[in-house]
């Protein structure tokens, strides 16, 4: 079973301040025929995931985090919420992120380059940046359409094929 969540060990500050942009309901997280993410498939909900980065649209705007965005900290939950919450981001038409520091378990972020031609391995100590998909990489700014101001996380727990959480420590 795969999980879209953010595990919060020391929480920043939590952000429901801003409003979701409408793709950020609709953003597609895995393109059929791909395996570029091993993370991802056809299970994936539609939407901002949990622990995936918001990024700034626009005046209080918020969506995911791509290579022309400020980053502003991790999405909390998936766009829609947990199936129990009657989809509340849809709703209220937000979905909350931390911000400042803290110390979060991810378990969705890139586990290739962009390209797809080569895999990524994490290891504590790495910087971590925005991906073009919103994603934690630690594809170095300048490769692709990676986000140069988004050093923003260090990893602390590097994933293993037994255990995909990555600990990170935010810096925003």
């Amino acid at each position: 079973m795969k999980t879209f969540e953010l595990k919060i060990y020391y929480r920043g500050h939590n952000n429901s301040l801003y409003e979701l942009e409408s793709a950020g309901f609709t953003k597609l997280n895995y393109i059929p025929g791909t395996t570029v993410n091993s993370l991802l498939d056809e299970y994936t909900p539609k939407g901002v995931l949990g622990g995936s980065i918001a990024g700034l649209k626009g005046d209080l705007l918020v969506g995911a985090c791509d290579s022309n965005d400020k980053a502003l900290g991790l999405f909390i939950n998936n766009a829609a919420g947990y199936e129990w919450e009657n989809d509340y981001a849809e709703a209220s038409g937000k979905a909350p992120f931390v911000n400042g520091q803290g110390t979060y378990g991810v378990f969705v972020y890139e586990t290739h380059n962009e390209a797809g031609s080569a895999a990524l391995s994490y290891a504590a100590g790495d910087y971590l940046y925005c991906s073009v998909n919103g994603l934690l990489t630690k594809e170095a700014p300048g490769s692709n359409n990676v986000n140069p101001d988004s050093k923003f996380w260090v990893v602390v727990k590097a994933p293993t094929s037994t255990d995909s959480e990555m600990i990170v420590e935010q810096r925003i």
